[in-house]
């Protein structure tokens, strides 16, 4: 897709979707519930000022697998949110926010976290420089709008990084995020790697080329890499049931007979309906 122009549907599509998980709507769940997203009152209670350069740390839940065993760097995802702590601890001229999901704060029981992010810091790091804050996933700030006052956004492997991307901000990955390596965020091989960036501090806007390839990616991955499978009673993310065997017979649906001719003929599950689209793919592979 990096060849395909998006059109304005498909460019409105991601868009769209974009601007509803930035209220913190995920599918049926929602993060906030009296959510503070004012960027003015945000910056009176951060006190945040133009004199300083706001880093802002999103993690990821403790146990995403999407974050699990996804190390380059550091050996976790803590390890690297402890380190980045340190080389700021006492750095002056800067303000280090470190939002911890919001998943974290008042879920359904099925996404209740038993450790937080905010829990591990505290506990291992005691009291913070001033400078420093934790925003536990409790708390009702939009994350979106502290990624839109930041100088700076650093993530391991959450996709609001990608999101950040597609509004042409600049976006430091340091896990192994499935969007990292696509050309659009600065992506972390090593740590004094990392460090050499802190230090530089890249600007805090990427390229429209890049916007553009970020917003590819992302209607890639929402829409095409994604297969949406009604019969599996999809009610969260979280817990659904298994269909009947019934509607896997052959032509019972034609959704998964596509699925299913897809992965015989050519190896792919990627849901084109267009067979020569499909032939383009697999030749791009290699195979």
């Amino acid at each position: 897709m990096k060849n395909e122009a998006l059109t304005t549907y498909e460019i409105e599509s991601v868009e769209k979707y974009f601007l509803s998980t930035s209220k913190g709507n995920v599918g049926i769940v929602s993060y906030y519930k009296d959510i503070v997203d004012d960027r003015e009152q945000l910056k009176k209670i951060f006190h945040l000022n133009p004199t300083e350069k706001t880093i802002l740390i999103l993690t990821n839940v403790t146990w995403d697998t999407s974050c699990l065993g996804r190390d380059i760097a550091f050996s976790s995802m803590m390890d690297w949110v402890f380190k980045t702590i340190e080389f700021f601890k006492n750095k002056v001229g800067y303000k280090l926010l470190i939002r911890c999901h919001p998943a974290e704060g008042d879920v359904p029981h099925y996404m209740t976290s038993k450790e937080t992010v905010s829990e591990i810091i505290a506990n291992e790091l005691g009291t913070l420089p001033s400078h420093i804050k934790v925003i536990g996933g409790k708390e009702p700030y939009n994350s979106h709008q502290l990624c839109e006052l930041a100088d700076l956004i650093l993530v391991y492997t959450t996709t609001v990084g990608l999101e950040m991307a597609c509004r042409g901000r600049q976006v430091i990955v340091c896990g192994e995020s499935h969007y990292q390596g696509k050309g659009f965020s600065i992506d972390i091989d090593n740590i004094d790697q990392y460090y050499g960036y802190l230090n530089e501090f890249p600007s805090k806007f990427i390229s429209a080329e890049r916007k553009k390839l970020a917003l590819k990616y992302a209607y890639f991955f929402l829409f095409r890499a994604q297969t949406y499978v009604s019969e599996f009673n999809l009610e969260t993310r979280h817990e659904f049931d298994m269909p009947k065997p019934k509607v896997l017979l052959p032509e019972m649906s034609k959704l998964w007979d596509n699925l299913c001719d897809n992965i015989v003929e050519y190896g792919d599950f990627i849901d084109v309906s267009d067979k020569k689209e499909i032939e383009n793919i697999i030749k791009s592979k290699g195979n």
